[in-house]
């Protein structure tokens, strides 16, 4: 099938991309269906936070569609497919994401990241043909930052004697982070394919946390902000390996709540993995609500970048 990839309009698109977006089952979170409210698009649109595209048909109709952000970090992220039922297997998906792929390109991104609903097989199988590599299964864990602040007492966020401070990239030494490891969010180590550790983890960082006991550094987080959308999301909880049970995830994902609130960011996500329970529940005791299973796929463009 031959369709015209065109760019998302308010005027032009916006009732029928609301319509389908809200019922599709894949952009469910927890027992509601929930999509991007209008003004949110109409942000997303106006700021130029990312390729948002439609297919249009030799009728003039809408047949599918693609949001995307770009990340100021170098993270291309597609956040929602969509291609009518009745248009399914006639390489419509493929006609965004060509689209999708040689703007991200253009525009010098490191690497794609996609979460696909894990009962949606049929776009696993599309983006493992693409290069795409499966990352596994991570829970989409999200909230609103100043209810998560308002419906808790804010002296839980804080711990006694661990000090949370921003912190510049270049104060963090290469030895630590080699000598850490991952608290097992999905989007962490190996997302970004060649670059080297102290790269890879400052290419998700907007914002920088480190947690400090006893004047040294024990943890870190980055977190990724998209201003068009109104979205943080908790990239990297990174930990040093002596850690014991300082803490440290507990006071870092506090100290992210607070920073976004401040901003006023009105969604704070996060990708536990599925293999990590525990991080899994110190989200939620942070005021988090889990919602659903996600699975994550991964390119690396970096290389494809350099060629251009």
């Amino acid at each position: 099938m031959r369709v015209i990839i065109d760019d998302f309009s308010i005027a032009d698109h916006l009732a029928v991309v609301l319509q389908a977006g809200k019922n599709t089952p894949e952009f469910a979170v927890g027992e509601e269906t929930l999509f991007w409210s209008a003004d949110v698009l109409a942000s997303w649109q106006n700021l130029a936070g990312g390729p948002m595209l439609v297919a249009i048909d030799w009728h003039g109709e809408i047949v599918g569609f693609l949001l995307s952000t770009f990340q100021g970090t170098g993270v291309a992220i597609i956040e929602n497919i969509f291609v009518a039922q009745v248009n399914r297997r006639q390489r419509v998906a493929s006609a965004l994401l060509d689209e999708f792929e040689r703007r991200a390109s253009a525009a010098a991104m490191r690497c794609i990241h996609s979460f696909s609903h894990v009962s949606n097989e049929a776009v696993s199988r599309l983006l493992a043909r693409r290069g795409y590599h499966d990352l596994g299964i991570a829970k989409w864990c999200s909230g609103n930052p100043q209810a998560m602040l308002s419906s808790r007492d804010a002296s839980l966020y804080r711990y006694e004697a661990m000090e949370i401070r921003p912190m510049p990239p270049q104060d963090v030494d290469e030895a630590w982070i080699a000598g850490s490891h991952d608290s097992g969010l999905a989007g962490g180590a190996g997302c970004l394919v060649g670059i080297p550790a102290k790269g890879w983890l400052f290419t998700s960082a907007d914002m920088l946390h480190g947690a400090f006991w006893e004047q040294r550094l024990v943890g870190l987080a980055t977190t990724s902000v998209h201003q068009p959308t109104s979205k943080a999301t908790i990239e990297s909880i990174v930990l040093a390996q002596a850690l014991g049970k300082l803490p440290a995830v507990e006071a870092l994902v506090g100290a992210v709540v607070c920073a976004v609130a401040e901003r006023g960011i009105r969604y704070l996500t996060a990708y536990p993995a599925a293999a990590v329970p525990l991080l899994l529940k110190k989200l939620v005791e942070a005021g988090f609500v889990e919602q659903r299973s996600f699975r994550l796929h991964s390119k690396d463009i970096s290389s494809a970048t350099h060629r251009m």
